[in-house]
């Protein structure tokens, strides 16, 4: 696994724009809801955490908030890595959350529901460059389910930057309260386990 990852898209930041709406980003009301989503819950965390600082952004870049700070989750339909997909518009849903921050995240009902990988923007001088974290996880989910908790999905990278191993952490309780603040009793957050894909 070469980490971080280069990614050279002529067009990326205006499909990131394209792909990141608010149907799509952290899930504010029940209401925001559609009859085919569903709502994710988790958080993604890096060991060593990655210094905000490191980040080599231009103080004109377009939208420059929208990258800082931010870290990109994929959600597909399909189990295939990040360097497979031409352009990450061709990602079904690709979602602007908080590093070490429980995200909300709706996601089309689809089956199965995978997460990709996540990647964060690292410099954008010249060409685009991006650092990923591997993706391989699947979903599983009823058809009454409105939201599931997919817990903490935690990389570890060493002195490289290369990503030695990856642990999925349970932390439903301290989730659950968060999303009952926002969500109270209309909505239930159901655990799932996630599925390891190879």
């Amino acid at each position: 696994m070469n980490m971080p990852g280069k990614i050279l898209l002529l067009s990326l930041l205006l499909s990131l724009t394209a792909c990141v709406s608010p149907g799509i980003q952290s899930v504010k009301s029940s209401s925001e809801l559609g009859s085919d989503e569903i709502i994710l819950v988790g958080k993604i965390r890096l060991v060593p955490k990655y210094d905000p600082s490191e980040q080599d952004l231009p103080t004109l870049m377009f939208n420059k908030d929208m990258v800082k700070d931010k870290l990109f989750v994929a959600i597909d339909s399909e189990h295939k890595p990040l360097d497979d997909y031409a352009t990450f518009s061709g990602i079904d849903k690709v979602a602007s959350v908080d590093f070490n921050k429980t995200f909300m995240i709706a996601a089309k009902r689809t089956q199965p529901l995978i997460f990709s990988g996540a990647f964060f923007m690292i410099s954008a001088e010249r060409s685009a460059d991006f650092y990923q974290l591997p993706g391989g996880l699947k979903f599983n989910y009823g058809k009454k389910d409105k939201a599931i908790y997919i817990g903490t999905i935690e990389f570890h990278r060493n002195d490289y930057d290369e990503i030695t191993r990856v642990s999925l952490i349970d932390e439903y309780k301290e989730a659950n309260k968060v999303f009952k603040k926002i969500h109270g009793k209309k909505l239930s957050l159901k655990k799932i386990k996630p599925v390891v894909l190879k």
